[in-house]
């Protein structure tokens, strides 16, 4: 088994069902079982983007309220330094225009979504990989 660390909130939003993507600079060949983990960083650029995500969550999806006790996490609430989930790695997609259009905005603001160039090019390869 493999295993991949991820920032606050992005971590704890995967086993949340709320974020479907982790996109990277370097694509896998790896499927199968994958360990998310929360890494130890806990800033407040981190928590300021915690703050922008669920505003766009209550805005955009209507599926949450931010208030104590209402069944969502709270910023004090997220792991840090630990395994959050276990999913299945069952692809990884190479980023073009129509599939990052395809994106909720909540998706696109936890993942860095931008379009893969060919080789040659000085950007490197985006890709995203999708779990369930």
């Amino acid at each position: 088994m493999k295993a991949i660390s991820l920032w606050q909130p992005h971590a704890s939003l995967i086993p949340l069902g709320l974020k479907r993507y982790e996109t990277r600079s370097w694509g896998t060949n790896y499927r199968g079982l994958l360990l998310i983990c929360s890494a130890k960083r806990n800033k407040d650029d981190q928590f300021y983007h915690w703050i922008r995500i669920l505003k766009v969550f209550e805005d955009d999806l209507g599926i949450l309220k931010s208030e104590p006790n209402d069944g969502f996490p709270m910023w004090d609430d997220l792991p840090f330094g630990c395994a959050v989930a276990l999913v299945h790695l069952t692809d990884c997609i190479k980023m073009t225009q129509q599939f990052i259009a395809e994106q909720t905005e909540a998706e696109k603001l936890v993942g860095d979504w931008e379009v893969c160039l060919e080789a040659g090019e000085h950007q490197g390869n985006q890709t995203g990989s999708h779990s369930r």
